[in-house]
């Protein structure tokens, strides 16, 4: 039985079944036999010898077995054409039952060619297909040879007799899978399976696509064979038929054309009024301010480059009588709130001092020299002139330190400063003519001193701020809101414990 491995070395020599290879090695080695005796014929001639000093001529035997040598030879040489015939007519039998059209073969050489025609398609052995082959080859209905699809078993004999070589490259090539037979197979898509043939048909599909001919305006389609165009492309909103060569207007054309004309018009002058400087006058402000001819004609404005546009207004000229107003607004508010605060804020500073001072003395069992000097030194901060007259005893220092306290904190505005202006009444009320009156008056007026040293910082901060130079009587207002009361100042006592007022005299 032939071996399988060995057809799938070389397939093409087993489908040529050994009677065929036997008598191909016959006829070259009679050939070699033929040359080998002529060669010598020709070249071994008998020759003497010298024996003894004396000349032998060769033997006429020598002679005839040259002839000999030449006759068989040639008798060799004559017959390789016949067994040559002979060898070709073998082939070609074979060859024509490789290709199905010799009429049949074999069992053993049937059976040799379809595993050799297998194993070329990658069927290896004894397999169904196989055995139909093989009953195909012997029948003479079928070929061994695989056949390119398209080319009938004669074409594709001749194509093999010409240059065997060649054709097994090209058989090679037909047999390998195509590229979108590679994509499917990678996809695990079986050969036959829906998917398979899905993407088989989808191929055939785009291979079968003839993409669609454009002609560019005013352009002529000519079918092929044909000597006048079937198509012209409208140019300029003319359309030419191609039967009659008449021309027209395209419907909506002049319509359409003015409507686009219009539209650039706007847009150009749009753009330019859009991009046009120009100004206005501020009413609320009094300023002139920077615009465009758009904004000031009610026209739409958009940014430039997708940026958002600046919605701040840019001041270009500011009017003499705001500015006028504003500067005077500023020298009244330096005048009337800065600095008498910038001045309570650095007596406050002393006052603090005297006030923790007396406090820290026993009014109760005296009012000695020391306590006067400092008890005028406070009346002196809160305004009172000739504050020593006022302080020569612990009676008459409390009647002018609660007169100064009422009266500094009535001529001051505010909501807060009314609560305080009334807590400070009915609280003296309710403690006068006790020893806690004059504490309670000496803990109002420190807590005052601190509240105007507060103030003092913050009016000259606010004040050197840039975006308030033009505007510092804000600084008034925003103070008013955050100043709190008197009464929730921090205070320590000698212990050095912190109390405000509003806990210290149960003030709510």
């Amino acid at each position: 039985m032939a071996n399988p491995i060995a057809q799938t070395m070389n397939p093409m020599s087993a489908m040529m079944g050994g009677d065929v290879t036997r008598q191909q090695y016959e006829l070259a080695q009679n050939q070699r036999y033929a040359d080998i005796l002529m060669q010598q014929a020709l070249q071994e001639q008998p020759q003497g010898q010298m024996v003894s000093g004396h000349y032998v001529p060769p033997s006429p035997i020598q002679g005839i077995a040259q002839l000999l040598k030449a006759y068989i030879g040639r008798r060799a040489s004559d017959m390789i054409p016949e067994q040559q015939s002979k060898l070709s007519s073998a082939q070609m039998q074979q060859v024509q039952n490789m290709f199905g059209v010799g009429g049949g073969t074999t069992e053993p050489q049937a059976r040799d060619m379809a595993l050799a025609g297998g194993a070329m398609q990658g069927d290896v052995g004894p397999t169904n297909t196989n055995a139909s082959r093989m009953t195909s080859v012997q029948t003479g209905t079928g070929a061994a040879m695989p056949i390119p699809a398209g080319m009938d078993p004669r074409t594709a004999m001749m194509q093999y007799m010409i240059n065997p070589q060649a054709y097994a490259t090209a058989l090679g090539t037909h047999s390998a899978p195509a590229e979108i037979q590679k994509i499917a197979a990678a996809s695990g898509f079986a050969p036959g399976s829906p998917q398979y043939q899905a993407i088989m048909q989808g191929n055939v599909a785009k291979s079968n696509y003839i993409a669609p001919t454009v002609v560019g305006e005013g352009g002529s389609l000519v079918q092929p064979g044909a000597n006048r165009a079937s198509f012209i492309a409208p140019k300029g909103g003319i359309q030419i038929n191609p039967t009659t060569g008449q021309s027209s207007v395209l419907p909506g054309y002049t319509q359409a054309t003015g409507a686009i004309e219009q539209s650039q018009a706007y847009a150009k002058g749009l753009g330019g009024a859009q991009t046009a400087p120009a100004t206005r006058f501020d009413p609320e402000t009094g300023r002139t301010v920077a615009t465009t001819q758009a904004a000031n004609m009610g026209l739409p404005t958009q940014g430039m480059g997708g940026a958002q546009a600046n919605t701040q207004p840019v001041v270009t000229a500011e009017n003499p009588v705001v500015v006028s107003a504003g500067t005077k607004l500023n020298e009244q508010w330096i005048t009337g709130e800065l600095e008498p605060a910038r001045l309570a804020g650095d007596a406050a500073k002393n006052a603090m001092n005297n006030i923790r001072v007396l406090k820290s003395i026993d009014l109760t069992t005296g009012f000695g020299t020391d306590a006067q000097k400092t008890a005028a030194s406070i009346l002196a901060t809160l305004g009172v002139k000739n504050a020593a007259k006022f302080a020569t005893n612990a009676q008459v220092f409390e009647s002018k330190i609660y007169e100064s306290l009422v009266d500094t904190l009535g001529g001051q505005k505010g909501v807060q400063t009314k609560s305080d202006f009334e807590n400070i009444q009915k609280t003296y009320a309710q403690l006068k003519n006790t020893p806690q009156a004059n504490q309670f008056l000496l803990d109002v007026a420190e807590a005052k001193a601190m509240q105007d040293q507060r103030k003092s910082g913050y009016y000259q901060k606010a004040a050197s701020m840039p975006e308030l130079r033009n505007n510092l009587s804000a600084i008034t207002n925003e103070w008013g809101k955050i100043a709190g009361s008197m009464f929730e100042v921090p205070l320590t006592d000698r212990a050095g414990n912190t109390y405000t007022l509003a806990q210290k005299y149960g003030i709510r």
